[in-house]
């Protein structure tokens, strides 16, 4: 099985604290951050992170790689 599912590149959902909604963003290779809304590295991201509060999206065709 591989490391966690919710880590590397890729599109992630997540979740900012105090607020009903949910943003995406796109994490490069490098580990920039992308956010259509908020832009580069939002540090509202990092805080979701360090919180638990972001998950990759995946398509249910991808199912499961291992």
């Amino acid at each position: 099985m591989s490391a966690d599912v919710n880590s590397g590149p890729g599109w992630y959902e997540w979740i900012r604290d105090g607020v009903a909604t949910t943003h995406i963003a796109y994490v490069h290779d490098g580990g920039e951050v992308y956010d259509p809304e908020h832009g580069w590295n939002p540090p509202e991201f990092l805080l979701a992170a360090a919180s638990g509060r972001v998950f990759r999206m995946v398509r249910a065709q991808d199912g499961d790689a291992s």
